[in-house]
């Protein structure tokens, strides 16, 4: 049900003549993933992995440009932190990737450049 009701999200977004993007957030844990692993098993995180890939396949199936921001996240390490340390939240260095890495798909979706 909840596949049907995010397809028939996205139908409509773009029925009424806006152009979807899909962006996939990362959690604090799969951002840090070896931290969770080494608390919680190798189990832990693959709920929302599969869960990821799934929207974004739905998406792909109906043409909408989707970016999964977890591997940037991943990437940027820990210099800086991306997320206040006593909560599950983006920090300012962690608004200011997600940004940087939104902006060009954003970009291409609008017909404003690469």
């Amino acid at each position: 049900a909840i596949e049907a009701k995010y397809s028939s999200m996205l139908k409509s977004i773009r029925s009424n003549g806006a152009t979807p993007v899909v962006f996939l957030l990362p959690s604090k844990e799969s951002t840090y993933r070896a931290d969770y692993e080494a608390l919680f098993g190798a189990d832990y995180l693959q709920i929302e992995e599969r869960a990821y890939a799934r929207l974004g396949e739905i998406a792909a199936e109906l043409g909408i440009a989707t970016l999964d921001l977890t591997s940037a996240f991943r990437n940027q390490g820990r210099e800086p932190t991306t997320y206040l340390i006593i909560d599950p939240h983006w920090n300012a260095a962690g608004h200011h990737l997600a940004a940087t890495s939104m902006e060009p798909a954003l970009r291409r979706a609008l017909g404003l450049g690469p």
